[in-house]
């Protein structure tokens, strides 16, 4: 039998389970304040002030954590934080080195990727819905070059939204994934 993920996902949570306190375990949802960032788990959240989760599973932070590729919106997730979670305030985190500013750059990789790995039929119908040329597969994927212009295009984008009440105080930086140093952009 071959050893898997699931494996040491199964035995990580048993490790996990026996060395916290359950009463300690954050039951509240966010409120108030909302990060939108990047899915890379180089993004150290807690260069803006959100703690990370301690050995026994206690952690205070009541702030709402989107994680997108390329730190763009998922207009779903954006809607249930600000009508759910009461999200008045949030801060778009771009960062340095960050794969959709390299997918920018290597868009022919994706497109030899998807032809290898999907059937015809797949990759028809997805070239049906977002176009076969590169700089229709950039537009799809939302690429960038620069990430403060990536971030203050995101919150132009953001104030756009049909959705998005008037009051929603939004905020802008960079994360520098090499030295930690965060730089507003707006």
């Amino acid at each position: 039998m071959t050893h898997s993920w699931l494996d040491d996902i199964a035995a990580a949570n048993r490790s996990f389970r026996d060395r916290i306190r359950p009463q300690r375990l954050m039951t509240d949802g966010p409120t108030g304040r909302g990060v939108i960032t990047c899915k890379d788990p180089r993004v150290n959240l807690a260069a803006v002030g959100v703690r990370a989760f301690g050995e026994d599973g206690f952690q205070d932070s009541h702030v709402a954590i989107i994680r997108t590729a390329g730190a763009r919106v998922d207009e779903r997730s954006l809607l249930v934080a600000v009508f759910l979670a009461d999200v008045t305030e949030l801060l778009v985190l771009g960062h340095t080195d960050c794969g959709v500013k390299k997918a920018h750059d290597e868009v022919q990789k994706i497109r030899a990727q998807m032809e290898a790995r999907l059937t015809p039929q797949a990759l028809a119908a997805f070239h049906d819905e977002v176009g076969d040329s590169s700089d229709d597969l950039r537009s799809w994927i939302k690429t960038f070059t620069d990430p403060r212009t990536a971030v203050r295009d995101e919150i132009a984008h953001i104030r756009s939204l049909s959705f998005a009440p008037s009051d929603l105080l939004i905020h802008g930086a960079v994360y520098d994934v090499a030295t930690g140093a965060v730089s507003i952009v707006t």
